[in-house]
This record gives structure tokens, C-alpha cells and sequence, in this order.
């Protein structure tokens, strides 16, 4: 909601113009709205979103490292020079 406050005053106080106006004012009347019903939908979605882009994208999903037949397994690299 802030950045896009910030955004709208800012591209009218920059531009200082009609059409600029117009550009931020529909940005306000459309994206209000979804960002309202997103934050009465989930207020949590934020914590949600930073704890998922936590891990990185290589570590793979599965159950847990204690059962036997879940988890990854590299694959092995092919020796080309001792056969």
C-alpha cells in the first residue's frame, strides 16, 4: 500500500501533468482494491512469501532425511577416462 502511494505521488509530482493524473489515478482505483481484499483475504501472505524465498531454488522437496526410501539422490557423474 505504501509503494503504491508512494508511487502514485510521485509520478504526479514528477510528471505534473494530466496525463499522468490519469495513469495514477487508474493505478489507484485498480490496485487498491485487490490489495485490500488480499490483505483481509490472508494477513499472513507476507511472512508466507519470505519464508519460502528463504531456501534456495537446489534443495529439493521431500518428507525427511530419516526415511529410508524418501529424499534425492544425485546422480552419479559418468567417469570418461577410467573405464
Amino acid at each position: 500500500m505504501i509503494v503504491l502511494t508512494l508511487t502514485c505521488v510521485g509520478l504526479n509530482l514528477i510528471s505534473f501533468n494530466l496525463v499522468a493524473l490519469g495513469v495514477t489515478a487508474g493505478m489507484w482505483f485498480i490496485a487498491y482494491p485487490i490489495l485490500v481484499w488480499a490483505g483481509r483475504t490472508d494477513p499472513n501472505m507476507i511472512g508466507i512469501y519470505f519464508r519460502n524465498i528463504k531456501y534456495p531454488k537446489h534443495i529439493p522437496a521431500f518428507t525427511t532425511p530419516f526415511r529410508k526410501t524418501a529424499g534425492y539422490v544425485a546422480p552419479k557423474e559418468h567417469k570418461i577416462w577410467n573405464r
